[in-house]
């Protein structure tokens, strides 16, 4: 499939209803001079997700929402992968919240190193029920570090949750994308595989936000 120059977001949804209003206005909200679309893939929801994502996006352009049966976080990301359309896929787990600077400042860092596959940044964990963190007050990637042969430290210890990067999509497809045999944790097995196809690049600013506990 040819890509164009844009972000394709890519956002597998598995009963988040609570969380998408704000997930999605982040979403939304991202700060940036680039093309890109929007791709949704609701693993069997029971909870209206589906519906409150139609109702959440009916006046975005580049749309794509993909319902199937509950197939787990894996199978749902490579139906992402498989549609994205553009050069680069943000991926963002339906409870986790972007930094409106988020996606300009990883792109940016990425386009910078054509050897790296991957770029990705810190995490900053709020308490659900609380206020929002402010997801405009981070606008400087800090630090930025170019991670060779990140195969070993991968192997180690998870390096950041889907939330947390952006990767290359020629790179996400040679790489097979996640295995799909692992059930959770769909990222790791994904990281394995693109730590053997180039650099990644770290930065110090935190881009993502979880929240602490989630039921």
């Amino acid at each position: 499939m040819a890509t164009s120059p844009g972000v394709s977001f890519v956002v597998p949804v598995y009963n988040k209803a609570p969380y998408l209003k704000d997930v999605l206005a982040a979403i939304r909200d991202q700060v940036g001079d680039f093309e890109r679309e929007y791709i949704f893939i609701d693993d069997g929801s029971t909870d209206g997700s589906i519906e409150l994502i139609q109702e959440l996006t009916l006046n975005w352009a580049n749309v794509i929402i993909h319902r199937q049966e509950n197939h787990g976080s894996a199978h749902a990301t490579n139906q992402g992968i498989a549609r994205a359309s553009m050069s680069f896929v943000k991926f963002v787990d339906a409870d986790d919240l972007l930094g409106v600077h988020a996606q300009g400042m990883l792109l940016e860092a990425l386009r910078g190193n054509e050897k790296a596959c991957l770029a990705y940044g810190a995490e900053i964990h709020y308490q659900p029920g609380e206020p929002l963190p402010d997801l405009t007050a981070v606008t400087q990637p800090g630090e930025c570090r170019v991670i060779s042969e990140p195969l070993w430290p991968a192997l180690r210890n998870s390096m950041f949750n889907p939330t947390q990067f952006l990767a290359r999509t020629d790179a996400l497809r040679r790489a097979g994308g996640c295995d799909e045999r692992i059930v959770h944790s769909q990222e790791y097995s994904l990281t394995l595989r693109l730590a053997r196809l180039g650099d990644f690049i770290s930065i110090a600013a935190p881009v993502a936000y979880r929240p602490a506990t989630v039921p």
